[in-house]
């Protein structure tokens, strides 16, 4: 559900941001045709980390909202409510915050209809864990189900799970600033030759003129720009890895 809906979002964001780096890539490193086939490859490039960041940011929403919906939950069972209840009360809270996400609202409306023809928590928190894709959540299915079968505390599990689920999005969310940090970093250290390239153009065009009026300066651009992306790609790879290993 989630996919089909928010994928529409892209498309048009994805060819603009081709266009413009194909633009930028041609005018600061070619200043001919010769770079519009360079410059789209980049700009491919540069779409696809694009929509990686929106991806990164609706997971960082998702988990957002499973926060928000533990705590209701939290609030719902404390008041007396059976877990199942809990769930249908947190659904209707979550609709009051969250009414313009139509996307996750038709998932409240079906986790709420399945609640109200009988079906269990463990089963309806199914629904969340494909939907969301969070591992916080596929926690929860399992601990929603030791608690229907063994009929333990309903509070005391529901309160040491959401601590602890509580915990570990407080440490991703630090690791993610610093992670954010480093992006920034990068991004900055990625468009600083290209900007050096375009300075040297507008104050002193004879000096850098030879690299766009011959086969070895367009040769040397060349090198010069799969340097700045293999650089990009490798600064990535090593932040990626870094916050896998952190969370």
């Amino acid at each position: 559900m989630r996919k089909k809906i928010r994928k529409r979002e892209y498309p048009e964001s994805l060819i603009f941001i081709i266009l413009l780096v194909t633009i930028w890539i041609d005018f600061v490193f070619y200043k001919n045709f010769f770079g519009i086939v360079p410059g789209v490859l980049t700009g491919i490039y540069y779409a696809k980390v694009y929509k990686e960041k929106v991806r990164e940011k609706e997971k960082e929403q998702r988990r957002k909202e499973l926060k928000d919906m533990l705590t209701a939950m939290e609030t719902a069972v404390r008041a007396g409510e059976s877990l199942n209840s809990a769930v249908f009360s947190a659904a209707n809270e979550m609709k009051g915050i969250y009414g313009k996400d139509k996307s996750y609202m038709a998932l409240l409306d079906r986790m709420k209809r399945r609640i109200e023809i009988g079906e269990t928590a463990s089963e309806v928190m199914k629904d969340y864990t494909q939907w969301s894709d969070l591992s916080e959540v596929r926690s929860l299915s399992v601990i929603f189900k030791i608690a229907e079968s063994t009929g333990g505390s309903t509070i005391r599990i529901m309160e040491n799970s959401i601590d602890k689920i509580s915990q570990k999005m407080e440490i991703e969310d630090e690791i993610e600033v610093l992670i954010r940090e480093k992006k920034l970093e990068l991004r900055l250290m990625i468009l600083m030759p290209s900007l050096m390239i375009l300075y040297l153009r507008l104050t002193n065009s004879e000096y850098i003129g030879v690299l766009y009026n011959s086969f070895f300066g367009g040769a040397l651009m060349t090198a010069a720009l799969l340097a700045n992306i293999s650089a990009d790609i490798l600064g990535n790879r090593i932040i990626n890895k870094v916050k896998r290993g952190g969370s």
